[in-house]
This record gives structure tokens, C-alpha cells and sequence, in this order.
């Protein structure tokens, strides 16, 4: 004997939360990130950019070359970031390609 599908389809999981950005002004950008431990990685594909960084209190700065890549981890990120024309942001798995122009920013990420 042959068995014959299930034709009732597995149920659709949800997609999972999406990390938002918002802009209130032309200095500023907010990211909402849906966890506690958030990751962002800075992809550098324009040139140099330069960083000054506050991860949970802690605090960094440097110079970053065009090709490369820097990553921040933690529950409260602060970056405030030069030239962004070329940088991709990937926060928690999730893509901004180039979501921002010009600068320098200050770029905020806020877990829930």
C-alpha cells in the first residue's frame, strides 16, 4: 500500500522580530534591536572610517581601513562613526546596506 501526503501544510512560524532603525535627525540613528545581546557589525566598502564606540560602558576608538571588518557586542552599543558613505551595518543577522550618508553619526542600539 502507498501512504498519501498530508495535504494539510505544516503551520507558518513566524518570522522572527526585525531590528528597526529610526532617524530623528540628520546626526542621530536609533536602532531597536529585539534581544538583550545585540552584535553590529561595521563592513567597510567606501574607504577609511573612523570610530569612537561605548560598549556597556566601556569605551574605544580607532581608525578603520576600507575592506575590513569591526564588531561590537554587548547589551548597550553607542558608535560614533565618521564618513558612512560605503558602510554596511549588520545588527543581529540583519542587513542595513548602507543605510546612512555622509556624517559623522551617532548611532545608538537598544536592546529589548
Amino acid at each position: 500500500t502507498s501512504t498519501q501526503p498530508d495535504p494539510t501544510p505544516p503551520p507558518k512560524l513566524p518570522d522572527p522580530p526585525k531590528v528597526t532603525m529610526s532617524q530623528p535627525n540628520t546626526t542621530d540613528a536609533i536602532f531597536v534591536v529585539p534581544a538583550k545581546e545585540i552584535i553590529v557589525k561595521l563592513e567597510l566598502k567606501g574607504g577609511d572610517v573612523w570610530y569612537e564606540s561605548t560598549i556597556d560602558g566601556v569605551k574605544d576608538a580607532g581608525k578603520l581601513a576600507n575592506g575590513t571588518t569591526k564588531e561590537f557586542k554587548g547589551a548597550d552599543i553607542r558608535i560614533r562613526a565618521g564618513h558612512m558613505e560605503g558602510v554596511s551595518l549588520v545588527v543581529n543577522g540583519q542587513r542595513f546596506e548602507q543605510p546612512l550618508r555622509g556624517g559623522p553619526y551617532n548611532l545608538t542600539f537598544k536592546g529589548q
